[in-house]
């Protein structure tokens, strides 16, 4: 199935904060157009705006893009409703999603959705681009669950790309799955089930790279400019990668708190 959505999110009433220098108070932003197909459908509740399904998937063999347009000087707060689980198709084909995002001059953008599962048997792969405007800003959070509860994960390949001017600030791209290289290590294996990438661009980065290692986790934060930082973690389950997430972090305004 074949699935293209589209999303613009404009100006509010309230000011938000931006959590980053002194600026213009940005605006709350509400749903300006939103134009969906099955599975993916939009909710606004709480000041966030919600990507839901309302069917299961992705299923093997589908195929879906997601755009979204942040409007200059906007603050849009997007997560989805609960975790998407990537299932297997009938036909053992692969599946893919593929997100974009323009975030307008001076605006930002906080991206946090529940956790992407990949379930054994699935193959599928996933594309999150942001193109950051003339002073935007940008805290975008991605995990990732290597298989259910005492399950194998399937195959896949995540993709996270944040530009400023045309340029690259970031571009991690990562392959899972039993017949990958170090299947089975803390790196990619049932020891170390969950995954988060986040990239914080906007305040001041912290000087120097920092790192936490443990027999079952590896996080690190490494800055990538002045203002940017990219914080990748892997860990037993969730709520230690989140632990470790929040310690590297610290001082970052990217914590779930300041977030919702």
């Amino acid at each position: 199935m074949r699935s293209m959505n589209r999303l613009v999110l404009g100006a509010g009433t309230a000011a938000a904060s931006s959590g980053t220098s002194a600026i213009a108070p940005l605006r709350h932003s509400s749903i300006v157009d939103v134009r969906t197909e099955p599975p993916i459908v939009v909710r606004h509740a709480a000041g966030r705006v919600l990507l839901g399904a309302s069917a299961a998937g992705p299923l093997g063999g589908d195929d879906i893009e997601i755009d979204v347009a942040v409007e200059p000087g906007v603050a849009a707060d997007v997560g989805s409703v609960g975790a998407t689980m990537v299932l297997p198709g009938p036909t053992g084909a692969p599946s893919h999603t593929r997100t974009r995002i323009d975030v307008g001059d001076d605006a930002h953008l906080a991206w946090w959705p529940e956790p992407m599962i990949s379930v054994a048997g699935s193959r599928h792969t996933a594309v999150f681009e942001v193109r950051l405007g003339r002073g935007a800003t940008c805290c975008v959070v991605d995990e990732l669950a290597l298989g259910r509860s005492c399950e194998r994960s399937g195959r896949l390949t995540s993709t996270l790309r944040i530009e400023r001017g045309g340029r690259p600030l970031a571009h991690h791209s990562e392959t899972f799955g039993d017949d990958q290289p170090g299947a089975g290590s803390v790196a990619a294996g049932p020891a170390a089930g969950h995954v988060i990438t986040s990239v914080v661009v906007g305040p001041a980065a912290p000087p120097g790279p920092a790192a936490i290692v443990g027999a079952d986790h590896w996080a690190a934060r490494l800055p990538v400019g002045v203002d940017a930082e990219v914080v990748m973690i892997v860990a037993a389950d969730r709520p230690a990668a989140l632990d470790l997430h929040a310690e590297l972090t610290t001082g970052l305004a990217i914590d779930r708190r300041r977030v919702r």
